[in-house]
């Protein structure tokens, strides 16, 4: 007898079954009277329990799910089936893991173990962690020298270069973001810091060479010779050019620290908010060049990011380059405590400051969960259109995946006992709604 008949058998309810069996072994369908009404379930695995014998997974050491690893079929004991010690059905796992390591049929699910997001545990729901970042389904350590930069490329120690935190700045090392250099230093070739400011040393930044004088890039001592006949260093001056407000020396050179040729050909004071910019777009600390080459302020709220991407305080909205307070709108996410625009608000990833979350989804633990999915490490919720809701037990809505609790089976999601019946003349059976069997005479 086909299931679409028997089906319909157990949907006319109070009414007697006389559909034929059909799929005889002459090929003919038996006709109305070819069946004598007996019904019986298929038990498939013992005395006792219907359907088939449903899969045991071993458990994880510590852990609160299962490893996918060699199932082994449950036994029949009384009217249940039952499985191994360190091993257990799949609506007992919590969550099936397809990376088996380390299992030796440990605690039961859910009995202790680490959670995800802790660094060395498996990453949350969305590649997230609570502790340093994802890496190839990993939480990692982050931020530290050596370490991969934290999400938002936020290092504690050293700068983030290439992707990994770097100690940067000092002679020798690499330039930090915005080709920056500790004092007495400039960034040089091949993007490293080198010594500046001494007489035959590159000049320092904004060509400065303290009481000597910054001629095409090179430091000269006060008291000595400039280049190209141009006359005794002195306070910063060639003799009668390179000063501020002096004539510009031949090639357009200015020889004073902050100073650039104008179009007049005079040496003007640059870097300052408001000023010129000088050569190479430089201005002092604190200042950006702007639009027109002109030096504005940065990092303040609502200013111009400076060099580096970096701000007094909040973050630097990398889309806008610009500075936003902590909790403001970024222009992909919202600005952090950890000084970066994070993506938030969707599923997988932090919720907005608030606690909040679009699109129907739900805050928990610090992570959006979509509509239908069950947070980690909160086991008989659900979240169903941006509030988190009681999932699993008998006539609640089914948790995330369709899972319910004991056994129960998922019908329309909302949970149906085991033992009851799921409708269509089916009973839920250790997670599953089993179909009827009918004996033909």
């Amino acid at each position: 007898m086909n299931l679409r008949r028997a089906l319909l058998c157990g949907i006319l309810v109070g009414a007697t079954c006389a559909v034929g069996c059909g799929d005889g072994e002459d090929g003919t369908d038996g006709g109305m009277d070819a069946m004598d009404g007996d019904v019986s379930t298929d038990d498939g695995g013992g005395d006792g329990c219907t359907g088939s014998a449903p899969s045991c997974y071993p458990g994880f050491a510590g852990g609160s799910g299962c490893c996918l690893d060699e199932p082994t079929d449950a036994t029949c004991e009384g009217d249940a089936w039952t499985c191994e010690d360190g091993s257990f059905l799949e609506g007992e796992c919590g969550f099936i893991d397809p990376v088996c390591e380390g299992v030796d049929g440990g605690p039961p699910p859910g009995d202790g173990g680490p959670e995800c997001g802790a660094v060395g545990a498996s990453c949350c729901p969305g590649d997230t962690c609570t502790d340093g970042i994802c890496s190839e389904g990993t939480c990692v350590a982050c931020g530290g020298e050596g370490e991969p930069c934290c999400d938002g490329d936020v290092c504690d120690a050293g700068s983030c270069i290439g992707g990994t935190c770097e100690a940067c700045g000092g002679r020798g090392e690499a330039c930090c973001p915005g080709e920056i250099c500790e004092s007495g230093a400039t960034c040089g070739a091949e993007n490293l810091c080198i010594a500046c400011g001494d007489p035959g040393l590159a000049c320092c930044g904004l060509g400065d060479c303290g009481t000597g004088c910054c001629y095409g890039g090179t430091c000269v001592g006060g008291g000595s010779e400039c280049p190209d006949g141009a006359g005794t260093c002195s306070d910063g001056s060639c003799a009668s050019c390179g000063g501020a407000g002096d004539a510009c020396c031949d090639g357009g050179i200015c020889t004073e620290a902050a100073t650039i040729c104008n179009a007049s050909d005079v040496c003007t004071v640059c870097g300052g908010p408001g000023e010129p910019c000088c050569g190479g777009d430089r201005c002092e600390a604190g200042a950006v060049c702007g639009a027109g080459d002109v030096c504005r302020g940065c990092g303040g709220p609502g200013e111009p990011c400076c060099p580096g991407d970096t701000c007094d305080s909040g973050c630097c909205d990398p889309a806008a380059d610009q500075c936003v307070t902590t909790g403001s709108d970024c222009a992909f996410g919202t600005c952090a405590a950890s000084g970066a625009c994070e993506t938030c608000g969707v599923p997988g990833e932090a919720c907005c400051p608030g606690d909040a979350c679009g699109g129907g989804a739900c805050c928990a633990g610090g992570t959006c969960y979509a509509s239908g999915e069950t947070p980690t490490g909160s086991p008989g919720m659900v979240c169903l259109d941006g509030s988190l809701q009681g999932c699993g037990g008998s006539g609640e809505i089914c948790c995330g995946d369709g899972a319910c609790d004991a056994g129960g089976c998922c019908v329309l999601d909302e949970c149906v006992s085991d033992g009851d019946m799921c409708g269509g003349g089916t009973t839920c059976s250790a997670g599953s709604c089993s179909s009827m069997s009918f004996t033909c005479g």
